[in-house]
């Protein structure tokens, strides 16, 4: 398998031995040689005489403590000599970092340099770039100055002409590095999304009710007490009302270690046992909420990505599906980050997933056979769209509006739900054609019939924008 590990966030040995037991450990993807996963990486890879090494320099820690940036050839000749140090023998492969970063009419230039320089050291068995825009890097550079990968973001939201670019370096004989295979899909992990239908926000609103009873201050309470007991009730407030826009775990975890808890230290001087186990109650409530959130609106966006080499499968965990998509893909190495056991159990479940047969298709139809079937009699229209969008825009006569994979905002229904709403109103045996906005959630709703013995469901291509489109007639909702 064709792997990489991003050790940015790898703190300890354990990870990597997690990941070495489990065959994922043959090729390390460093920073530069300041970051703290160096000694974890080097003790490993010393170790480890068979594992490739490739390093990032050009990004550097100033005095101000502030990220700095410089590709200038003695700087990056430097960071390379340190790596080779750390590690007891020269790097795989250097990446000249962020070239992006140099004003374009320098950009041969530096990066020329940079790379004679780096050769000069015998720090680097080969040379190459890491950059976050593939726009500025020019594809013959590899004719004269560099000789090692171009590490570069691989995503399912990649546009057509984004991987059109890549298939042409890849045919230049450039060995193509993709990363983040997750970003801008609002995972707020790095390989342990939940799967489908996991996401539960049923423990939140308990947990938000407890912490608004708790802090009711109560009858008698002294000006302290009573302001404070507001404080934290306003608090509850404003953050119920922003769920929403967390959109991934980990800006949680920022918000929180940043903002909440000084603001918690600074207005009281100490709380009592049940006030802190509340508080402790609701903020884990509150990121389990996060997570299901931000998984929903990444699986909205997966639906989104026409140019993915595959669509999101059914029940299928994001993580695998955006490794389906970049394995799918003319790159050398898929470079996937970890920061903990967790993170590396979840990669070999991606990749134990992406190895298994792919279940077949659900049945489909265009919306003009579906309109047939329908004229002919005997068939019915099943709608899983919101009950918003049911009640807000036109609606094929005599549907039967069910939602699924979820309700809107931000509302899962399991499919043990909406199987159970299926069966008041549709019998096994039935023709079912079953439709939403554009095709994409009812795909995944006849999969879900299909498997509870639903054998004549079918999707209905294109949903009800194909439907308009088609000029086929709809009808107001009438209620």
């Amino acid at each position: 398998m064709k792997l990489a590990l991003n050790c940015a966030r790898v703190a300890g040995t354990e990870i990597l031995d997690r990941a070495a037991a489990k065959g994922l450990a043959r090729v390390l993807d460093l920073p530069g040689p300041a970051a703290r996963c160096w000694a974890a990486a080097a003790a490993f890879a010393k170790a480890d005489a068979s594992a490739r090494v490739v390093a990032r320099v050009g990004y550097f820690a100033a005095q101000d403590d502030r990220i700095a940036h410089s590709l200038a050839a003695d700087r990056v000749a430097a960071e390379v000599e340190r790596c080779a140090e750390l590690l007891g023998r020269p790097l795989d492969a250097a990446l000249l970092h962020g070239p992006e970063e140099v004003p374009r009419n320098e950009r041969r230039r530096v990066v020329e340099a940079a790379a004679a320089a780096v050769r000069a050291t015998g720090g680097a068995r080969a040379v190459g770039v890491s950059t976050r825009d593939a726009g500025a890097v020019e594809h013959d550079w590899w004719d004269a100055a560099l000789d090692g990968p171009l590490r570069l973001p691989t995503t399912p939201a990649d546009a057509a002409a984004l991987r059109a670019s890549q298939a042409a370096l890849a045919a230049r004989g450039v060995e193509l590095l993709g990363c983040a295979p997750l970003r801008n899909l609002a995972t707020g992990g790095v390989f342990a999304s939940p799967a489908a239908g996991a996401a539960d926000l049923a423990g939140y609103v308990p947990a938000s009710q407890r912490a608004l009873a708790h802090f009711e201050a109560p009858a008698g309470a002294d000006a302290d007490v009573v302001e404070g007991c507001a404080w934290v009730r306003q608090l509850v407030g404003d953050l119920n009302a922003s769920l929403a826009q967390f959109d991934s775990f980990e800006r949680w975890e920022h918000e929180i270690a940043t903002q909440l808890v000084p603001l918690l230290h600074a207005k009281f001087e100490a709380l009592d046992e049940a006030s802190a186990d509340v508080l402790q109650g609701y903020f884990e409530a509150y990121g389990r909420a996060v997570r299901a959130n931000a998984d929903l609106a990444a699986r909205d966006a997966a639906a989104r990505c026409a140019a993915a080499a595959a669509p999101l499968r059914d029940g299928e965990r994001l993580e695998a599906w955006a490794l389906r998509d970049a394995l799918a893909r003319p790159l050398a190495r898929v470079s996937v980050g970890v920061r903990s056991v967790e993170d590396v159990d979840g990669l070999a479940r991606a990749l134990e997933a992406h190895e298994a047969p792919e279940a077949p298709a659900p049945p489909e139809a265009t919306v003009g056979e579906a309109q047939r079937a329908l004229e002919a009699g005997g068939a019915r229209y099943l709608d899983c769209r919101s009950e918003m969008e049911f009640v807000a825009e036109d609606v094929v006569e005599g549907s039967v509006n069910i939602p699924f994979p979820h309700n809107g905002d931000r509302e899962p229904v399991s499919p043990a739900d909406f199987l159970e709403d299926v069966e008041l109103e549709f019998r096994r045996g039935e023709e079912i054609y079953v439709g939403c906005r554009s095709g994409n959630r009812s795909a995944s709703a006849v999969a879900v019939l299909r498997a509870a013995g639903f054998a004549r469901a079918v999707n209905v291509t294109g949903g009800i924008h194909a439907w308009r489109a088609a000029g086929l007639p709809l009808v107001p909702y009438a209620g």
